[in-house]
């Protein structure tokens, strides 16, 4: 994986090198590689310019000189492709950046071929998406290709092959993840007054829940209502303990994690979630649910720091646009009004509890159809904005959210791979780090970047409307 800084002109050949690495593109069919060398680099008829036009053409396809607002827009299309912003949330995705820069230098490379790596990635989730069933997504994502690039031969295989998976599933007489409806599931979390024995109820309780979902994949989801948890643990994690010692509403609701041994990483994901080695996690506590908007605003009030605007609508939901910096000063804080050691969680530890004793992507399985809030699973929030904390059932360790609704800073600073890394929960640190780890996916992304083994990066200093914060504290 490649880490992105500050852009430079003269980083424009290396950006372009670690862009298409991050995004993976497959083999191109040689009739696609034949129809895209048929498009000029700047896509610009030359011989429909007079004869100074087209020198001032070669001469700045030559330079490449680029203004900082050029190169800012580089560097944010390049981490946009990185996470998967794709098209949306608005504001903050690769295409609309794409968009300004093509009309402030037509000659970069994202100008000319920004759309049709986007395309290329949506073909990526199609795959994805056609490999577990979820012929509907699949097929969208592939709507979605076409749109930005009417060329890829890829797309129309690919249509072709969900077809024919669709209706051999049809045919064998199962059912596509997209249409498949839930048994009738009691939940873990009914109601305010029953909440699970593994969580302490004395922070933000969620709001009110239905008792029962008889089709949780394909029924409208109402905000705040709470979905079923799917059974797909493989063995039975160490039962997680709350604490019992909260009195304020503005304190976390913790459990407590016990110790354990499990295996990190993913056979089957990106190079940076390997090597898949078997890591042994001390006992400690980790917070039943992403800070809320109503917690921070209680440390920025104590701060004397401008408050987050709140109402009831986003009394109960994840604080975001908090960058690392913030989220270590807020936990600094708990620390200091509660003398307990409050921190953020180390990446080994989030994914052990995102897990919590399961080998599939996520611990409700292998999908998260309509049980959880990220783009396509199927809630009335996807796509839309972040969901009120505790709104779907929790894993076995009484963790809330834990796939998708924000990402959620941990301790480590980034690296490419685990090569580096021992089998112990300890944080990578290091002196000047310049991108922190975020784990979980948003609303705004789709169901891959929620898997429980997935890594994301961003700078210390990155604030979104998707990101968050989750704590955890020593024992």
């Amino acid at each position: 994986m490649c880490l992105i800084g500050t852009a430079t002109p003269s980083m424009a050949s290396t950006m372009l090198e670690c862009a298409t690495s991050l995004v993976c593109f497959e083999e191109i069919n040689e009739a696609e590689v034949a129809a895209e060398n048929s498009v000029d680099e700047n896509s610009i008829n030359k011989d429909s310019r007079t004869t100074s036009e087209r020198q001032a053409i070669d001469t700045q396809i030559s330079t490449r000189t680029y203004t900082p607002e050029q190169v800012l827009l580089v560097d944010r299309i390049t981490k946009h492709l990185f996470n998967r912003r794709l098209t949306s949330p608005q504001g903050e995705n690769a295409l609309e950046d794409i968009n300004s820069l093509q009309a402030l230098q037509p000659y970069h490379d994202y100008s000319v071929n920004g759309k049709k790596y986007i395309a290329r990635i949506y073909l990526q989730l199609a795959a994805s998406a056609l490999k577990n069933k979820n012929f509907d997504l699949a097929e969208s994502n592939v709507a979605e290709s076409l749109k930005l690039y009417d060329k890829l031969t890829a797309a129309t295989e690919l249509a072709t092959d969900i077809k024919l998976a669709r209706s051999t599933a049809v045919a064998a007489g199962s059912k596509p993840i997209a249409s498949t409806s839930a048994a009738s599931t009691e939940n873990a979390a009914t109601t305010e007054s029953s909440t699970p024995a593994v969580v302490s109820t004395d922070a933000v309780s969620p709001e009110e829940r239905s008792d029962e979902i008889e089709d949780a994949e394909t029924a409208e989801a109402e905000p705040g209502s709470q979905q079923p948890a799917k059974e797909s643990t493989p063995q039975s994690p160490p039962a997680a303990t709350p604490t019992t010692d909260q009195t304020n509403q503005w304190l976390p609701a913790m459990v407590t994690v016990p110790a354990g041994d499990f295996t990190m990483g993913s056979e089957t994901g990106s190079d940076d979630e390997k090597p898949v080695r078997q890591v042994s996690v001390n006992s400690f506590s980790i917070s039943s649910y992403e800070t809320t908007t109503e917690q921070f605003n209680a440390f920025l009030s104590d701060k004397g720091k401008e408050l987050k605007s709140i109402d009831e609508d986003n009394r109960n939901r994840p604080v975001t646009d908090v960058n690392w910096l913030d989220a270590v000063d807020y936990v600094a804080w708990l620390s200091e009004k509660t003398g307990d050691s409050y921190r953020l969680p180390t990446e080994t530890e989030w994914e052990y509890t995102a897990k919590a004793g399961t080998n599939t992507e996520f611990h409700t399985g292998e999908s998260i159809k309509g049980l959880a809030n990220c783009a396509g699973c199927g809630t009335a929030w996807d796509n839309q904005s972040t969901a009120p904390v505790g709104s779907f059932a929790p894993n076995s360790f009484g963790l809330f959210d834990i796939h998708g609704n924000v990402w959620e800073w941990v301790q480590d600073c980034w690296s490419d791979d685990y090569s580096q890394h021992g089998n112990t929960a300890v944080s990578i640190d290091k002196p000047g780090c310049d991108q922190r780890v975020i784990r979980g996916g948003a609303w705004y992304n789709e169901a891959e970047y929620a898997r429980s083994s997935y890594r994301g990066s961003e700078s210390p200093n990155f604030k979104d409307s998707g990101v968050g914060i989750r704590v955890a504290k020593d024992n």
